[in-house]
């Protein structure tokens, strides 16, 4: 029983777990620190990352789904996972000027728009596809209805939030390891006295 109650207990570290568990928490509609496997790529996105389908797939096969009770996650699991690919900077979405710069090489004659048939081909038939529930959720925002375009500077301006530093998360991971105490540096007495000792036991 104790070693049961030491597997669901929760520790959190830092600002930035403590953010992730109130996320992940969100989801926990029993209330026993777990979600189902299907709701994480929301909690992920809802921490303003932007992970590929297939990535959030493996991530819960490979890391996160408990194998005793399939189809859930436990937060103890998904804490350290997500604090890792934040601190990383992994699925960071791209910032407003890398949008602009992908919408240029969609646009190589500078009209300012793509038209609604070619953004769908794209969404549908280069790299992972989209679901059709998806792209009408995109051309909702993106198309311009008078033209049926996607008029892409102002579509990037709806579509991007940067959030502020004390709000985005990747900005509390960055504080976070910026607050950590550095290694102190080896002397030079310790580095030969280390160095004798690999010696010692080569021989």
């Amino acid at each position: 029983m104790d070693d049961e109650d030491e597997e669901t207990k929760i520790k959190l570290n830092n600002e930035l777990e403590q953010k992730i568990f109130d996320a992940f928490e969100l989801f926990d509609h029993v209330g026993n620190k777990t979600v189902e496997s299907q709701d994480i790529g929301t909690i992920i996105r809802s921490l303003g990352s932007c992970p590929l389908e297939s990535d959030i797939e493996q991530m819960v096969f490979k890391d996160l789904e408990d194998h005793k009770n399939r189809g859930t996650v436990h937060v103890n699991k998904f804490i350290p996972v997500a604090s890792s690919f934040i601190t990383a900077h992994k699925y960071e979405p791209p910032s407003p000027d890398a949008l602009l710069e992908a919408f240029h090489v969609l646009d190589p004659l500078g009209k300012g728009y793509i038209t609604r048939e070619y953004i769908t081909q794209l969404m549908t038939e280069k790299g992972e596809p989209f679901s059709q529930d998806e792209i009408d959720e995109m051309l909702e925002v993106a198309i311009d209805p008078s033209t049926q375009t996607v008029p892409y500077e102002f579509y990037i301006n709806k579509l991007v939030y940067e959030p502020p530093p004390e709000v985005s998360l990747y900005a509390i991971a960055d504080a976070v390891e910026a607050a950590k105490p550095k290694p102190a540096k080896k002397t030079l007495a310790e580095m030969m006295a280390e160095m004798h000792g690999h010696d010692e036991e080569d021989d």
